[in-house]
């Protein structure tokens, strides 16, 4: 679910419990560590108390009450029908596990259980925040070590959201292990919920400087010019201006290889008078861009079919002279995925 940064900033919390609260402070929190977060939570609205005035914090929460708590806290539409393959997962909370499955934010268990009543383990929370703030892909790109102690004994779904977000500073473990298949307490959830609502504008530039320094290794340092747009500063010494998204979301290779093919401004006129070999390479920069994991673009068959596929497209397309004065790029876009060279994959 790629909603782009807005969604960091616009969630509201719903209901954490699903009993009607009766008091008016809870009872059992002085002893928490995370007592101050679930106050000011308590305090906003966002969550309650059993009926005994109890907050529970060192209770377990089952997969389908994070699963209502998380949808309500993104202001998903309700979606019972995305929730029929599950037959494990009560009325109550049906419409907004479906919400989650339709935005691919959570999973079942197997093709026919959500796992409703199973506990939330440690390693899942951290998927579901992974992908509720739209980062997934973002953790899978960059691949990230795992510090733990007990990073063996992760689950490889969620190596990288934990390695991503224990990298950020928004998770934390206990002590040198991160615990990944205990279940997660009431405060613990609290906790990251608090730091979501109210605090993870502070995370974006830990984001982006973790992003750079992995996936930019000329960079030697970036900032902010506005809250849409970064510069980077080259070891060269130059400066380049990027939408924040396009380099958080991991486009900067396939931005930096299409704008270079549109910067040398290269039309049909040229590419007829190019030699084979130029044309081919040529070619493999397009599909190279397009080739990389978070291109707005799939390569259907083999590079070297691709390529021969590419040259031969787009010399038919300017062996007509009136399609000269097409750019390249927008020709070898349009004419890779009018032949099924590529297709979009957004």
């Amino acid at each position: 679910m790629k909603k782009g940064w807005g969604i960091l900033f616009l969630v509201f919390l719903g209901c954490f419990l699903f009993s009607s609260p009766t008091k008016a402070e809870l009872r059992d929190i002085n002893q928490s560590y995370a007592r101050n977060e679930i106050t000011s939570l308590f305090e906003k609205g966002y969550i309650t108390g059993y009926e005994n005035g109890a907050f529970m914090p060192s209770n377990p929460m089952t997969r389908a009450e994070f699963a209502t708590l998380l949808s309500k806290a993104l202001e998903l539409p309700l979606n019972e029908a995305s929730a029929a393959p599950f037959t494990d997962v009560p009325s109550w909370a049906r419409p907004y596990v479906g919400a989650l499955v339709f935005e691919k934010i959570t999973k079942g268990t197997s093709s026919t259980t959500f796992g409703s009543n199973q506990p939330l383990t440690r390693e899942e929370m951290a998927v579901f925040f992974t992908r509720a703030l739209g980062l997934e892909g973002v953790a899978q790109s960059l691949d990230l070590a795992t510090p733990f102690a007990d990073h063996y004994t992760i689950h490889d779904w969620a190596r990288s959201s934990v390695s991503f977000l224990q990298a950020i500073q928004f998770i934390k473990g206990a002590g040198q292990k991160y615990l990944p298949l205990q279940k997660a307490d009431r405060q613990a959830i609290a906790r990251l919920t608090y730091e979501y609502v109210f605090r993870f504008a502070t995370y974006i530039p830990r984001v982006l400087d973790i992003t750079v320094k992995t996936e930019v290794p000329d960079a030697t340092g970036v900032s902010f010019l506005d809250e849409e747009n970064v510069e980077i500063t080259f070891s060269n010494g130059e400066k380049g201006k990027f939408l924040l998204e396009e380099i958080i979301y991991g486009d900067y290779y396939y931005s930096i290889g299409i704008r270079t093919l549109r910067e040398l401004g290269l039309d049909g006129n040229v590419w007829v008078n190019l030699d084979a070999i130029s044309k081919r390479n040529m070619a493999q920069i397009g599909l190279g861009a397009w080739g990389l994991t978070n291109s707005p673009f799939q390569v259907m068959m083999s590079n070297d079919m691709a390529l021969t596929a590419l040259v031969n497209v787009v010399n038919q397309f300017y062996g007509q002279i009136g399609n000269r004065s097409t750019k390249l790029v927008d020709t070898m876009e349009a004419q890779a995925l009018a032949n099924n060279i590529i297709k979009s994959s957004k």
